[in-house]
C-alpha cells in the first residue's frame, strides 16, 4: 500500500494498531448460532474458532472472561465459511462482525 501497488486493504486490527490507517471504521461483534442450538448455562461455552485466535475469536473470549463465564473451544478450521457451517450444525457460537 505504501509503495502505491494496491488500491484497497481491509483487516481485522486493534486500536493500538490503527495509527497509521487512512480510513478506519469499527463494528460490533456479535454471536452466531443454529437456531436449534440450546447451551446449557452450567457447562462451558461452546466456541467456534480460528486456529490462529483471530481478532474476532480474542475479542469474543475477552468478553466471555470479562462476564466471568466459562468456555471451550470445540471446532478450529482457518476457513471461515467451515466455522460458519459449525455454528450452523449446533457445535457452538461463533463471533463475528455484525455486517458479515
Amino acid at each position: 500500500m505504501r509503495s502505491g501497488y494496491l488500491e484497497l486493504a481491509a483487516l481485522f486490527a486493534g486500536e493500538a494498531d490503527l495509527d497509521q490507517a487512512v480510513v478506519q471504521w469499527s463494528e460490533d461483534l456479535v454471536w452466531v448460532r443454529s437456531h436449534d442450538f440450546v447451551h446449557n448455562p452450567d457447562e462451558p461455552v461452546p466456541l467456534v474458532s480460528s486456529p490462529n485466535l483471530l481478532l474476532p475469536d480474542r475479542a469474543g473470549m475477552a468478553a466471555l472472561e470479562l462476564a466471568n463465564r466459562r468456555y471451550e473451544i470445540v471446532f478450529t478450521a482457518f476457513d471461515t465459511l467451515a466455522r460458519r457451517a459449525a455454528a450452523a450444525a449446533g457445535l457452538g457460537y461463533f463471533a463475528l462482525p455484525r455486517s458479515w
